[in-house]
């Protein structure tokens, strides 16, 4: 069948309308019916080799349409060395598209061999659009040494650069982007925070776990309460225990604020440790099905526990939520017996999830 189609479109319109018509074919939606006709169309592509790259980068590398970069896509994975040299000079194209293009090919190839190249880019790249192509594709290529040159632009003033370099970061799993990724955490917009996290549970090491249970127990009454908590907390943390620490930090700031306000304050305080919850339920169950015994494993339960009692709403259901990242029956049995005292509905619907979880 393909045979025929192909001496049909070369005897009739010749060789570069038989691309034309081939790639577009290739182009259409991979849905339905056309599933076998899309397939056979990248096929015969691939068959024409150079031909095809010749094609594809003269007339089509400029595209911003989905559909025809994932049939150029498919053409340089079946084609990649001989791909390379026409990727590498659609790399110095004055078009920003065609480079950008480019780049995202290098990175769906996930080839090794050119992130020294696109680090040095990285480093002259005058577009935003093309440095956050570079850092996505060295975040697919996955080699970790270019993490190093991706952390500086977590604190990039472009909030979508500091977006796709968490989420490159995320996917390298280097541990020396650990501190930055903390610190992206407190950016203000949500996608960038919520990318941190996402980052941060992926690389997912015990530094993650202990630094998350820093910041759970103290960095946020630092934060928010300020000075008197940092003067009334220095003599405690003196002794050495974090408990009386955080009690020592609340009294403190009961004493500088109004009355009125107190219940907001409070309650601003517990949403900041909420991301903090979050990050220790992942990661330390992550390490417990590894390691149950790793003593910040069981740190960071027994926090958690003290949680299911707290006065704040919000801390109760996130900590529902972290412990059941750990798969233990006595972590279960333990949840049962409070989510029957629970009075908010918040809380009960995380207990009633992650109960019903197994």
């Amino acid at each position: 069948m393909i045979s025929l189609l192909m001496i049909f479109l070369i005897t009739t319109n010749g060789p570069q309308a038989n691309l034309e018509e081939l790639f577009k074919k290739a182009s259409k939606w991979r849905v339905g019916e056309a599933i076998e006709e899309v397939d056979s169309a990248r096929k015969e592509l691939v068959k024409l080799g150079d031909k095809s790259l010749e094609f594809i980068f003269s007339k089509k590398i400029k595209t911003t349409s989905t559909l025809k970069y994932r049939a150029i896509k498919y053409v340089v994975k079946h084609l990649k060395d001989k791909a390379r040299p026409y990727i590498y000079r659609g790399l110095h194209s004055d078009n920003d598209t065609i480079r950008i293009n480019c780049i995202r090919l290098l990175g769906d190839m996930k080839d090794s061999l050119s992130v020294d190249t696109l680090v040095d880019l990285l480093k002259k790249e005058k577009s935003k659009r093309v440095r956050r192509a570079i850092i996505s594709a060295l975040g697919d290529i996955g080699i970790k040494r270019s993490a190093i040159e991706i952390v500086p632009y977590v604190k990039d003033e472009d909030m979508r650069t500091r977006l796709v370099a968490c989420i490159a970061l995320g996917k390298l799993k280097n541990e020396k982007s650990i501190d930055p990724l903390f610190d992206a955490m407190n950016d203000e917009y949500f996608l960038v925070r919520e990318s941190a996290m996402w980052a941060l549970e992926r690389i997912g090491t015990e530094d993650v776990l202990k630094k998350a249970l820093e910041r759970m127990k103290i960095k946020f009454w630092e934060e928010l309460i300020g000075s008197a908590v940092n003067t009334a907390g220095a003599g405690i943390e003196m002794i050495g225990n974090l408990n009386l620490l955080e009690k020592g930090a609340v009294e403190a700031g009961r004493v500088v604020l109004p009355p009125v306000v107190q219940k907001n304050f409070s309650d601003k305080m517990c949403e900041r440790r909420i991301k903090y919850i979050r990050l220790v339920g992942v990661v330390g169950g992550k390490i417990y099905e590894k390691t149950p015994d790793d003593s910040l494993v069981i740190e960071a339960r027994k926090y958690l526990i003290l949680l299911l009692d707290s006065q704040c709403w919000i801390a109760r259901g996130y900590a529902v939520r972290a412990l059941g990242h750990f798969k233990d029956s006595r972590i279960h049995q333990l949840l049962e017996e409070k989510s029957l005292t629970e009075t908010n509905l918040f809380v009960r619907s995380q207990y009633r999830e992650v109960l019903e979880t197994k």
